[in-house]
């Protein structure tokens, strides 16, 4: 059985969850886990999520069943009265804003990757002055296979996280940590970089910033 979250994001008309994840600002592999384990959705997403589609945060988070086509407020009432001149003259004005908020939604997702780009590119930075001083940097990288490297930047990372989150918001920095390392691995090594050390060009003005591993921070 289809989620509630998944049907209201239907509803609202994102055909593709990642699509509505850049929307809402929540990384699309953790809103995806949204969909799929509602039960397991942190307070704080909840609450976005609930506030989003205007419903309670126990049908967010499945412990409320609601049918969906029944959620008719009372400006969906007003819509049902309207002549179908005026429901086509108001559908072409939602559809004007919808797409204004969508292109809202993804510059500032555009703008927290880039927050998460930097911290990632910093955090490894970090990382490989650890392995030089513990002399593992010459057997990971002449030994180790790419996923090894990233297995061990991710431990890295976790355990940053966890010295100051916890529980969800740590493991949510995490993922988009890591996302924002696959992002940038990509892009360098498909110019014919090394597998580490992605150049500040990338980062821009994000290159020196302190970061927490908290949204907005």
């Amino acid at each position: 059985m289809a989620s509630a979250l998944l049907e209201l994001r239907k509803a609202a008309g994102f055909k593709k969850s990642a699509e509505f994840a850049k929307v809402v600002k929540i990384p699309p592999s953790t809103y995806a886990r949204y969909e799929s384990s509602p039960d397991k959705i942190p307070m704080g997403a909840a609450r976005k999520l609930a506030d989003w589609f205007r419903v309670p945060i126990d049908v967010i988070v499945g412990r409320e069943e609601v049918d969906v086509r029944s959620l008719r407020g009372d400006v969906q009432k007003s819509y049902d009265r309207l002549s179908p001149r005026s429901k086509s003259a108001l559908e072409e004005f939602l559809s004007f804003l919808a797409e204004r908020d969508m292109d809202e939604g993804l510059r500032m997702h555009e703008e927290q990757e880039r927050r998460y780009e930097a911290a990632a590119w910093r955090y490894e930075r970090i990382f490989l002055e650890e392995l030089q001083r513990s002399d593992g940097l010459e057997d990971l990288l002449a030994l180790g296979t790419a996923d090894e490297l990233r297995s061990a930047f991710k431990e890295f990372v976790a355990g940053r996280a966890a010295a100051r989150l916890e529980g969800e918001a740590a493991e949510e920095a995490v993922d988009n940590v890591m996302a924002a390392y696959d992002r940038l691995h990509g892009i360098w090594e498909r110019g014919g970089g090394s597998s580490f050390g992605v150049p500040e060009r990338f980062l821009g003005p994000y290159a020196d910033l302190e970061f927490d591993g908290r949204e907005g921070r």
